[in-house]
């Protein structure tokens, strides 16, 4: 009887230490790792997820203008642009400009006994440039960095739109007589170094740029046997004689404006720069910017 009774409790105590070891029949599933849903582009237009602009790029979207005059030659610019500006190390930036531009210029063509003056307009031509910028050194409220900058407008042909002729001191129009017999095939490029000085007052942050811009802008004048007739006709002399085959002008420049970034929240701000020099070669330049960063 006392065996039987022992069996028994071992049996009891083999049982209990096996449903305490093993896992309850019942027991719910370890709890997985939710799934992040990836917001979608709907989402980020209505406002629901909010869209991240990277602390790394900074977008620049603007108009600039610009004119120069001299006795025999004048040019005039309207560009809106594109400005795209990547941080690729703490003191390192690069950007890239794509814009579309408007040129007006003249250039002065110099006979014996008669002076012509073609004047050209073209609109709609995409230009694009690219550059680096470099900070030098930097601090809570002042801000040293270099600029290097190059821009070109591929080859381009338009019809000359004016063109006067300067006979004894008297000027003659004569674009009706030739507007559909000449035209000019002409290209730009323009490279710029500068250094910026910029200081920080709250949500003004004032500068100053000085620095060297080369310009140089090739076109060549294209003419008919018509155009010929007619300028014989008026000065008696070849029009071919002073046309070369292609007009090669370049300058370059020092350079300076000021200018100042408003910040208006945290990630949008204005800029507003530009520079005037009323002299004999008058120059004048502006720009206006909407900023967008991070």
């Amino acid at each position: 009887m006392r065996a039987n009774q022992r069996r028994r409790a071992v049996k009891r105590l083999a049982t209990l230490i096996v449903l305490c070891l093993s896992p309850p029949a019942f027991a719910e599933p370890p709890a997985s790792q939710p799934i992040e849903k990836e917001s979608s582009l709907k989402e980020k237009i209505t406002g629901k997820e909010k869209i991240v602009i990277p602390s790394n790029l900074r977008l620049e979207i603007g108009y600039e203008y610009f004119t120069a005059n001299s006795p025999s030659w004048g040019i005039g610019r309207h560009s809106p642009f594109a400005r795209i500006d990547y941080r690729l190390l703490d003191f390192i930036y690069l950007y890239a400009v794509i814009g579309t531009e408007a040129t007006s210029f003249y250039y002065l063509i110099q006979g014996n006994s008669f002076s012509l003056k073609p004047h050209i307009a073209s609109r709609g031509n995409i230009v694009d440039g690219y550059g680096f910028r470099l900070v030098f050194w930097q601090n809570r409220r002042v801000r040293l960095e270099g600029n290097g900058y190059f821009e070109s407008l591929n080859e381009t042909q338009v019809k000359i739109n004016k063109i006067t002729i300067n006979l004894s001191g008297f000027d003659l129009d004569i674009t009706e007589a030739l507007k559909d017999h000449a035209i000019i095939d002409y290209k730009m490029k323009k490279i710029a170094g500068s250094a910026k000085l910029q200081f920080t007052f709250g949500r003004f942050k004032p500068y100053i740029v000085g620095g060297w811009s080369w310009l140089a802008l090739n076109f060549k004048i294209q003419t008919d046997s018509y155009t010929g007739a007619v300028i014989k006709f008026l000065t008696r002399e070849n029009i071919n004689d002073y046309l070369k085959p292609r007009y090669n002008y370049s300058r370059g420049l020092p350079t300076g404006f000021l200018g100042v970034e408003i910040r208006i929240t945290k990630k949008i701000g204005l800029n507003l720069s530009g520079a005037a020099y009323p002299a004999k070669e008058p120059f004048y330049f502006g720009q206006f910017s909407l900023i967008i960063s991070n």
